[in-house]
């Protein structure tokens, strides 16, 4: 890969981590967050691996877990208003 591909991948790494966490907090787009999610730990995952990071590669599972565990929480219309008993 040429270097300048990497550079500006390593530059915008802050913001592809903020926009999936903000999305997180819509309903709406919480399908669409979680693949992100998914993809933009996919893609931390392989390049450690590559790099043969293997600490790295084991302490990312965790967060690679927690997008599966917002995957499956369950669906509520509104995360701020109580369901009706």
């Amino acid at each position: 890969m040429p270097p300048f591909l990497i550079n500006a991948y390593l530059q915008i790494i802050p913001f592809i981590e903020i926009g999936p966490g903000l999305a997180l907090f819509s309903h709406q787009h919480k399908q669409l967050a979680v693949y992100n999610w998914f993809a933009f730990m996919l893609s931390l995952l392989v390049g450690h691996y590559i790099l043969q990071e293997w600490s790295a590669v084991n302490d990312m599972l965790d967060y690679f877990f927690l997008g599966l565990l917002c995957l499956v929480l369950p669906n509520h219309q509104s995360w701020f208003r109580r369901d009706a008993t």
